[in-house]
């Protein structure tokens, strides 16, 4: 059973590590296309995961930044 219910237009926020890098990624957000609302706004179902969209990302590996 799940905690939490993801709802369209929640924020994703990414953890910094990835080692051997740090990336800075900023917050993106979810689209939900599931056939039940929740307070107005449609729930994310399995796939909904692939229309997070981030940009503007930077990385740090060793001693190369981007």
């Amino acid at each position: 059973m799940l905690d939490k219910i993801l709802q369209d237009g929640d924020k994703v926020i990414f953890q910094p590590n990835f080692p051997p890098a740090v990336v800075v990624v900023r917050p993106g957000s979810i689209k939900g296309s599931g056939p039940s609302k929740l307070n107005g706004k449609k729930i994310c179902v399995k796939g909904d995961e692939k229309s997070v969209e981030v940009k503007g990302c930077a990385y740090i590996s060793g001693p190369h930044t981007i």
